[in-house]
This record gives C-alpha cells, structure tokens and sequence, in this order.
C-alpha cells in the first residue's frame, strides 16, 4: 500500500484534454483489459508530455490534509508518466471526474489465508502515506479475477470521494494496482465498471 497515494488524486485533474477512447486497454504495464464504455485513456506517455498541467496540484481541494511527501510522490509519478488513468466521460459530479487509475509496483500480496492480517495493517500503512486515517470499508481476498487480487474500499484522501482498489499479483514480488475514485454519489455507478474491467484483466 505504500505507493497508493498516486492512484488517489489523479481524478482532480480538470481540464485534461480527453482523447483515446478504448474498448480494449492494452496496457504498457503487461496486460489487456475490457474498458467499459463510457471511459477514456489517458496513456502513460499523455501525462509525461504535459506534466505541466499538474503543476500546482499541492493546492488543489482536499490536499491541505495530505502529508506533503506524498504530494511530492504525485508530482512524481505524474512527471515520469507512471501512471495511467482512464477518465469517466459522463456522470460526474461537478468539481471531480470519476476515474480509474493504473500502476504496476513492486510488492508482495499474501496468500488467500494472509489476507485478513494483511487488510488489518493496511488502514494503517495508508495513514502514514497520506499523513492522517482514512475509513475502510471492506477488504478481503477478491474472486473471479485471472490472478489472485486483494480488494479495498475506503475513504477518498480528497473529501466526498470513495477508492475502490483491486492489488492485482502479476509476479512473486509484483502487482499491478487498478483503483477506480469516485464521487460519494457515483461510487455505485462507479464499481461495477472496475469490476468488470478488473476480471477481464489478463496478463501477457
């Protein structure tokens, strides 16, 4: 969980020119998956060539809370196009845009019986990134997905949101982390379309 805080405030980002629209993501990180309709591509290489309209991103709403060496992290990942990020076209609440967020780093999800320690430390490990506790909803070893994934649900580090996480085990000491945040109120519009991108996902 310690790099989460990238995914978290990608979907403050307004204005993005909106471009690839998919059905399919083949994704630079070693996977395909099915894109439900209603979401575009922002690509890895799209954020690199204009990180600099995420400059100033510390100043944004909702970010006074957030510890700043985890804003820095952002700016980070954002600069290096670490990230990909698929934006919902339709239904978001004025002043956020729905969206899912795409990183592969490096960890090492449990086995199916570790998962309930492993959710237990995960509140806490999420607290020291962005530098106060955030409420979790649900965690639990997820089902139906080509590779054993552990799913979260907990509060958005912006306020009036939801993340809803898949940790996706693409290797012994790898994953793959796809977090959908949405607005309070779209959250169940939201996680349907995760899901079914999360269980399409197939690793090449």
């Amino acid at each position: 969980m310690r790099h989460l805080v990238g995914l978290l405030l990608v979907g403050l980002l307004l204005g993005v020119a909106r471009t690839s629209y998919a059905e399919e993501l083949n994704s630079s990180f070693g996977f395909t998956a099915q894109v439900p309709e209603g979401w575009i591509i922002f690509s890895r290489a799209e954020l690199r060539e204009n990180s600099d309209l995420f400059e100033g991103i510390a100043e944004l709403p909702g970010f006074g809370d957030a510890d700043s060496r985890a804003v820095a992290q952002i700016e980070a990942q954002i600069r290096a196009g670490k990230i990909e990020v698929l934006f919902r076209t339709a239904g978001s609440e004025p002043g956020f845009v729905d969206n899912i967020n795409v990183v592969k780093q490096i960890g090492r999800l449990p086995s199916a019986s570790g998962a309930d320690a492993y959710c237990k430390s995960s509140g806490a490990e999420l607290a020291k990134v962005v530098g106060r506790s955030l409420e979790f909803y649900e965690c639990s070893a997820a089902n139906g997905l080509s590779s054993f994934a552990i799913y979260t649900e907990f509060e958005g580090i912006v306020p009036g949101t939801r993340s809803m996480q898949f940790q996706i085990r693409k290797s012994q000491n790898v994953m793959v982390v796809v977090t959908a945040t949405a607005s309070n109120g779209t959250a169940d519009d939201v996680r349907p379309d995760l899901h079914s991108m999360a269980k399409s996902l197939r690793f090449e």
